[in-house]
């Protein structure tokens, strides 16, 4: 090999070592939680209660990025006509892995969604069920 051919070489490979050793290890995916877009809503009982006069609503949340591939549902609501239990029916749209987890107000669910677009559906006892989407990472 020649000296132009030598001398080419140790620059390509001095640059290629500089590229791979400046971008170092990716950081992770940020913590995103992100509410249902559509709450559930809980029915009017027939006896005087919070939700007798204006429907309860339960707020779910679906938060990514702890783990990845990882999925913590949570719910909250300020009138909540009781603790749940809730179910959270999600689908992994990317990889068809799908799901079923219990929710109540002292209980997140911990599931794994896998990496991709998520479509979840809350449902409970008298209630209208709340749906949203999400992108799990």
């Amino acid at each position: 090999m020649g000296t132009g051919a030598a001398r080419a070489l140790a620059v390509g490979f001095a640059a290629f070592t500089s590229f791979v050793c400046s971008h170092g290890i990716a950081a992770a995916a940020p913590i995103t939680a992100t509410p249902f877009q559509i709450p559930l809503i809980q029915g009017a009982v027939v006896f005087a209660g919070p939700c007798s006069t204006v429907p309860c609503i339960e707020t779910f949340i679906a938060t990514t990025g702890t783990e990845p591939g990882v999925t913590i549902f949570t719910v909250s609501g300020e009138q909540a006509i009781s603790t749940g239990p809730y179910w959270v029916h999600w689908h992994n749209l990317a990889t068809g892995a799908s799901g079923v987890a219990t929710v109540t107000h002292a209980e997140p669910a911990v599931v794994r969604s896998g990496i991709g677009p998520v479509t979840a559906v809350a449902t409970g006892t008298n209630a209208l069920a709340g749906s949203g989407m999400f992108f799990a990472v």
